[in-house]
């Protein structure tokens, strides 16, 4: 597990390293300096042309720092410098004063100019993590000239304009080919669309120390953290993994009962049940025989029933390809009110919660909520392009007012209990945007629930296997050939050691 904060954690980061520990910044950026030296290096090839284009702050005097070691690499940089000097920070003079006395190409936007031929190579360092405001007037102008060219974009630690909390393009923003962050990745280049102005992110350890933070931070999983996982005793039988309940599929529609529970399986569930239409059953237990499907009738099920099925159960998964009849929204309120087991609320369960509010009275602290974003903004009544802007916010605002953990769904997943600490998935591709991918995932979370983890370590663990599934299924296929049922089998290759 690895945090990822935003711009104001990390400067208490740097406040903390550099005030209370005494690690003196111009070591820091040494160490900056010669991370982005680095990976520049990977691109540059004889006879290229290179331009750094710094800011004045402390991003700047990292951008002076790398021109210097490109220098002593054999190339000869050209510096450019955009900003009122006046302003700059203690750091950047010491490292203006070393590359003039070496004698590096300097000059000022307004005396060299940009032009779009010009450089084989641009570094980034005209604003880090403290940008305030949108880029506008001669800094926006800048962006688009740099943008335009034909040019690796390398970003120091951020790309310029892109806000270091959210995310978001700060009126323009630098699209990068990579971007060079230190210590930790950030909040802005981890949360769209900041993820895709910053391309590839290289992590590199410049020797911040660790601190306690206040406030909101977020954390990702890696492979290592697959070791969380629950233990599977070797003295067991099919009761010990857990029986999860798929309520899915509406009539003469069963694929995503079918992706749910398959999922649920290939995730190590002991048993699980099926409660779909009636006219289902047959289709089901060809395409899934390991299931017990049970077989009810949409104008006439007995809640009695159910609530008997339910209580019996480990985890409940409900919602996917339900429809939005009106006996839908009956079912959901009945197998809530029975349950005590963790309940998944998936797709159209989450429609009938949008359509049916006094079911969140229901919710307890049993309930994990799956929305994609358009789903989001259906049960908060705002609109998706808001929901997409304010992912974190929109997610933890949501659990905090439901008691729900939930699972915000997009290209980064966002997973919260309604605490300031949230978790932002990092793996999957864009394979996975295929029709049954969300049903899969529904199941996955639904296993883990009946194996005994807590709602937010199965959520978590959930998205994140989900993800490594999609990869894998996208190594073997490609991402344009991928379905969920690849997905499904995608969850074999990654859980084979565990």
């Amino acid at each position: 597990m690895r945090l990822i904060p935003g711009g104001r954690a990390m400067k208490l980061v740097e406040e903390y390293s550099i005030k209370e520990c005494g690690v003196p910044s111009l070591v820091l950026q040494e160490r900056a300096a010669l991370a982005v030296r680095d990976e520049a290096l990977r691109y540059l090839r004889p006879g290229m042309r290179a331009a750094v284009v710094c800011g004045v702050g402390n991003n700047g005097a990292d951008g002076l720092a790398a021109a210097r070691l490109l220098t002593q690499a054999g190339y000869e940089p050209d510096v450019i410098i955009m900003g009122d000097t006046e302003k700059r920070t203690p750091e950047f003079a010491v490292q203006m004063n070393i590359i003039t006395n070496m004698g590096v190409r300097c000059s000022f936007v307004s005396e060299l100019g940009m032009e779009p031929e010009d450089y084989d190579l641009v570094i980034d360092a005209l604003f880090g993590i403290g940008l305030s405001r949108d880029l506008t007037g001669s800094y926006a102008e800048l962006v688009d000239q740099i943008n335009a060219m034909d040019a690796v974009r390398i970003a120091v630690d951020i790309p310029s304009g892109i806000d270091a909390e959210t995310g978001a393009v700060m009126g323009k923003a630098v699209r990068c080919d990579a971007t060079v962050t230190f210590t930790y990745e950030k909040l802005g280049t981890a949360l769209w669309p900041g993820a895709e102005y910053a391309g590839r992110v290289v992590v590199k350890d410049v020797g911040h120390l660790e601190c306690d933070l206040d406030g909101r931070r977020a954390y990702t999983y890696g492979k290592d953290d697959l070791d969380r996982l629950p233990i599977r005793p070797a003295r067991s039988h099919k009761g010990t993994f857990g029986k999860v309940l798929v309520i899915a599929g509406s009539a003469g529609m069963c694929g995503a009962a079918h992706f749910a529970a398959k999922a649920a399986y290939r995730t190590g569930a002991g048993l699980v049940y099926i409660l779909t239409p009636e006219q289902n059953r047959g289709v089901l237990q060809t395409l899934i025989p390991e299931a017990i499907v049970i077989g009810y009738h949409p104008d006439r099920f007995d809640e009695e029933k159910l609530a008997e099925i339910v209580r019996k159960m480990d985890a409940v998964v409900m919602g996917p390809g339900m429809g939005r009849a009106d006996y839908v929204k009956q079912l959901v309120g009945a197998a809530l009110k029975s349950a005590r087991c963790p309940v998944v609320i998936d797709a159209d369960g989450l429609n009938a919660v949008a359509d049916e509010p006094a079911l969140l009275e229901y919710f307890g602290n049993r309930v994990i909520v799956t929305p994609h974003v358009g789903e989001m903004a259906t049960l908060t009544s705002r609109a998706a392009a808001d929901v997409m802007k304010t992912m974190p916010d929109s997610a933890i605002s949501y659990a905090r007012a439901t008691g729900a953990v939930c699972v915000l769904k997009d290209a980064r997943t966002i997973v919260s209990n309604g605490t300031d600490e949230f978790y932002i998935n990092m793996s999957g591709d864009n394979g996975m945007a295929t029709g049954g991918s969300g049903d899969a995932l529904s199941g996955i979370i639904g296993a883990l629930l009946a194996a005994g983890m807590t709602r937010m370590s199965a959520s978590v663990m959930g998205v994140y296997i989900h993800g490594l599934a999609g990869e894998a299924a996208s190594a073997k296929l490609g991402t344009r050939a991928v379905m969920a049922g690849d997905i499904i089998e995608g969850l074999a290759e990654v859980l084979k050691e565990y």
